[in-house]
C-alpha cells in the first residue's frame, strides 16, 4: 500500500508495484492541494487513471463524505480521526452549538437559552 499526495506519486506507486494506492497524505505535503475537506478530485483523477485500487483517506468526518468518496471511485474508505479521537468530536460539536447560538442571538432569538449536549463513550 502506498500512501500518496499527488496524481504523479499515485502513479509513480503503481508503476513501481503498490497493490493499492491510498490518498493518506493529500493536503499534508507542502506541494499538495490545503483544504479543510477531503480531496475527492484526487479520488476521482486516481479512480480513473489507476489499474489498482483507490482508498480515500484524508479528512473523511462525515457519512456523506464517505458517501462522496465511494461515489467517486474509491474502493475503500477510511474514517479516522471522526470516529476515533472523542476530544476531537466533542471539540466539533460544541463549535456547532455555539455557532447556532450565536445565530440564534443575532436573529433576536433566545440568547440566554442554553442547551446541553451528552456525550456517551463507552466501550
Amino acid at each position: 500500500m502506498a500512501d500518496i499526495s499527488t496524481v504523479g506519486e499515485a502513479l509513480a506507486a503503481e508503476a513501481l508495484g503498490a497493490d493499492v494506492v491510498s490518498t493518506t497524505l493529500s493536503g499534508y505535503t507542502s506541494y499538495s492541494p490545503q483544504s479543510k475537506e477531503p480531496n475527492l478530485e484526487l479520488v476521482a483523477e486516481l479512480a480513473a487513471r489507476l489499474t489498482v485500487p483507490v482508498v480515500a483517506e484524508d479528512r473523511i468526518g462525515t457519512p456523506a463524505q464517505v458517501r462522496a468518496a465511494l461515489d467517486s471511485g474509491a474502493f475503500a474508505v477510511v474514517v479516522g480521526a471522526a470516529i476515533t479521537r472523542p476530544h476531537w468530536i466533542t471539540t466539533r460539536f460544541v463549535a456547532g452549538m455555539k455557532a447556532k447560538s450565536r445565530r440564534l442571538s443575532l436573529a433576536g432569538g433566545p440568547s440566554r437559552r442554553r442547551r446541553a449536549v451528552a456525550i456517551c463513550l463507552s466501550r
